[in-house]
């Protein structure tokens, strides 16, 4: 079983942790880590993802996601679990972007893990190519998440 260091700086009470890290566990799982991994999630607010992006990014704003991979799965580490990285999601920008696409807290969340997954994993959007590879990569692992019935629990 794979570890998964969960903090919520957001009002713990919207937030159902169960779904939080069953979902991290599936997504974990359909990225095909070969060991046994560590991660760690934040759900925070806008103003805390915000200081870390200008903190490690440069940029002044807020932002849904964001991630720092640690080094890549490496075969000849021996020491279990090996960390992989961490991802904080900005709870409040979660809830406005579901809004806005209109589709459930829930979905929105599994967009943004398994985007922020992706990152730890390699994958970037940088150029078109790289755009079009991690979004088709998103949509495979949403939908193996959607046929396991795990984007049937709602977050809040």
């Amino acid at each position: 079983m794979h570890e998964i260091y969960y903090e919520c700086t957001v009002d713990q009470a919207l937030i159902k942790e169960a779904a939080v890290l069953e979902t991290v566990s599936a997504v974990i799982d359909l990225l095909g880590f070969k060991n046994k991994i560590s991660l760690s999630l934040i759900l925070c607010s806008d103003e805390e993802i915000k200081e870390v992006n200008h903190d490690t990014r440069n940029k002044d704003k807020a932002t849904d996601v964001l991630s720092f991979p640690m080094q890549g799965e490496d075969e000849f580490i021996t020491i279990t679990p090996q960390h992989i990285g961490d991802i904080m999601i900005s709870f409040d920008t979660l809830v406005r972007q579901a809004s806005v696409l209109g589709h459930t807290n829930m979905d929105e969340f599994i967009r943004l893990l398994i985007h922020g997954m992706l990152h730890i994993k390699g994958y970037d959007h940088e150029t078109e190519q790289e755009s079009i590879l991690m979004q088709q990569e998103e949509d495979r692992i949403s939908l193996l998440l959607e046929e396991q019935g795990i984007a049937k629990e709602n977050l809040i």
